[in-house]
């Protein structure tokens, strides 16, 4: 059965798993299939300032990528995707086909 993780959720990111629990398809409909390992994945990352990650991309297309800004983005903070340079801005979803 598909399911948060419960200690993530509880030390970490309580508000967000308990809106999650109720909008990501394969909690809702446990018996949809999944397309791809890392379907439905929330990941939450803390860079410093002024880091910078490798370009890459999705191994398929059958999902889209949404990055949210939970805090320290604005100035000139950006996320690059293919050739359009999107600005971060707090609590402003970016969501783009990162696929191949």
């Amino acid at each position: 059965r598909r399911q948060l993780h419960a200690g993530l959720c509880e030390r970490f990111t309580p508000n967000a798993c308990e809106v999650l629990r109720d909008l990501l398809p394969g909690l809702v409909h446990p018996d949809l299939p999944y397309l791809q390992p890392d379907q439905e994945q929330v990941a939450f990352f803390h860079l410093a300032a002024g880091s910078r990650i490798q370009f890459h991309q999705a191994s398929q297309n059958a999902r889209l990528t949404i990055h949210l800004c939970l805090h320290g983005c604005g100035g000139s903070s950006r996320i690059q995707v293919g050739p359009h340079s999107l600005k971060w801005e707090l609590g402003k979803a970016n969501v783009f086909d990162d696929s191949f």
